[in-house]
């Protein structure tokens, strides 16, 4: 049986899978993921999801490797990115409520061995309430 590799130190991918009780391994890629959309969010993170998966792939004879990528998009503003700290998160849960907002997650399979690949993403429509 091919070994699972995850390409991220993600804490939130590795309790995912572990939570799922999947044996895996943990390679973190080393590459620079783009931050600006060119042309579609979807684009975006299918783009990151495939170079880190690749990235962990070139390193491995065998295996099934794991590359994600997620970005949350408010419609007409730039990505919402990963807040800097407790505070930071705060401010940004605040932007959130009462406005639709998008998270994509773009997510890569590759067989390290044959090189064979798939890759996906998902849009999910998000609308908060505000906290009480």
């Amino acid at each position: 049986m091919k070994s699972l590799i995850l390409a991220s130190a993600s804490p939130q991918r590795k309790k995912l899978l572990k939570d799922l009780g999947v044996s895996f391994k943990v390679m973190p890629s080393k590459v620079q993921e783009l931050k600006d959309i060119t042309s579609t969010c979807s684009a975006l993170v299918k783009h990151n999801a495939g170079i880190k998966a690749e990235d962990a792939a070139k390193r491995l004879k065998e295996g099934i490797v794991i590359g994600a990528d997620t970005l949350v998009y408010a419609g007409g503003m730039d990505i919402i990115g990963k807040p800097r700290n407790h505070r930071h998160a705060r401010q940004m849960l605040r932007g959130y409520f009462r406005k639709a907002h998008w998270v994509y997650t773009g997510v890569a399979v590759i067989d390290a061995q044959t090189g064979k690949k798939l890759i996906d993403y998902e849009k999910t429509r998000i609308y908060m309430q505000p906290l009480t």
